[in-house]
């Protein structure tokens, strides 16, 4: 196929090559007043074919943009619009004992979504884009991948056809890509956002804003108006981040009000027998008390907003060791979805100074109009980052949503 493209680009020059040369031998053969009848009729020849070279010059032109349309009509649309243009839908599937499966839909945006200078390009694809649609009569295939359930390594996804594009085209346009990855409880401890990033060619990594919506039949509880923040962290950060919330709120900050906006917990994230717990005593060497292990029941007391597990910040390089506790915040994170929390924001370990300007940008949030919107905040969070650590690193920064939240 590219092949055949390549010739097609080649065509296309020697048309156009050919219908200069006529246009200029047929203004020649005008312009001359000697010209003879035999060179007069070949002008006249010439300017009729003119349009009909023009015409195979942008041939080429048509037949792509035709198959990046059918293309996006199959919800296969990586290399089509720019990366902030689209919207990636992941649909995991591990049934116990089976090969795992993985469904990738690449579609356009909403326009209202996109930054207003991809608008223009959008706008003009989108029309063409649901006639296809409706011709064909039939869903979106998408991408279709497959990944061992036994696997005790990396997950490695297996493409039927891979969805790569190159670091060239993920650079493409301002802002990231939106993306939603629908996740059973089985599956929520696997670094999702970076197995997807893996698969799609190492220039996705940290410019896709994935979303996990774990399949849930938990209703997120009602949320009130409240302006309360509960904060728990070690005792090192205890003082600094009372002090931060304290001074975004305007108001005293207690743990003792029946209703809160946020619930900001810091600490390592645990197995015990009862399941995960975030520990927030800041000692790793020893047993912490019952007080200092949170779980889900305690971290949705007063039905907050947003929760926030944060782990503890680090003066060290943040690599792969760090992330230890990983898969423990992540299940943590689904027992908050499914005790009815709306949004869950699991931020990795981060530089000292990096943590706090996280927690900076967080407790601006909590005094904002837009506090219900954790996806904006995840979005002003990685743009707070995104200068000072690796694009990898961004893909860690995951927020849980409930899909049944209005």
């Amino acid at each position: 196929m590219a092949s055949i493209f390549r010739l097609m680009w080649v065509v296309a020059v020697l048309a156009v090559l050919a219908g200069v040369t006529v246009g200029v031998f047929a203004g020649v053969s005008h312009v001359s007043a000697s010209a003879s009848t035999s060179r007069t009729s070949s002008a006249s020849v010439a300017i009729l074919l003119l349009p009909l070279f023009l015409v195979a010059a942008a041939i080429p032109y048509l037949i792509t943009g035709f198959m990046r349309i059918l293309r996006l009509a199959d919800g296969r649309g990586v290399r089509t619009l720019c990366p902030p243009s689209l919207r990636l839908t992941a649909t995991v599937r591990a049934d116990p004992g089976q090969t795992g499966h993985l469904r990738l839909l690449v579609e356009p945006r909403p326009l209202r979504e996109v930054p207003a200078r991809h608008r223009l390009r959008l706008a003009l694809a989108l029309p063409a884009c649901h006639l296809a649609r409706t011709l064909r009569g039939r869903p979106p295939s998408g991408y279709v991948g497959e990944f061992q359930l036994d696997s005790t390594g990396p997950v490695r996804l297996t493409w039927t056809k891979p969805p790569k594009a190159g670091k060239r085209w993920w650079r493409k346009g301002a802002g990231a890509a939106a993306g939603d990855i629908h996740l059973e409880s089985s599956q929520v401890t696997r670094p999702w956002e970076r197995i997807l990033a893996d698969s799609l060619g190492p220039g996705s990594a940290g410019r896709i804003e994935w979303v996990r919506l774990l399949i849930t039949s938990a209703a997120p509880y009602e949320i009130s108006d409240t302006t309360e923040v509960a904060v728990d962290a070690p005792s090192a950060w205890r003082v600094d981040l009372d002090r931060r919330y304290e001074a975004s709120t305007g108001s005293r900050r207690t743990n003792d009000g029946p209703f809160r906006l946020c619930y900001y917990a810091m600490g390592r994230a645990v197995a015990t027998s009862a399941g995960p717990r975030l520990d927030v005593s800041g000692e790793a060497a020893t047993i912490a008390s019952a007080d200092e292990l949170l779980d889900a029941e305690h971290l949705v007391l007063g039905r907050p907003t947003l929760v926030v597990l944060q782990a503890e910040p680090t003066d060290e390089v943040v690599d792969i060791s760090l992330r230890d506790d990983s898969p423990e915040r992540l299940a943590l994170a689904a027992d908050l979805i499914e005790a009815g929390a709306p949004s869950v924001l699991v931020l990795p370990a981060l530089r000292t100074d990096l943590a706090r300007a996280a927690v900076e940008t967080i407790a601006a949030q909590t005094a904002s109009p837009q506090i219900n919107d954790a996806r904006f905040l995840r979005a002003k969070l990685r743009r707070a980052l995104k200068r000072h650590v690796e694009p990898s690193v961004l893909d860690d920064i995951v927020l849980f949503l409930n899909p049944r939240r209005d």
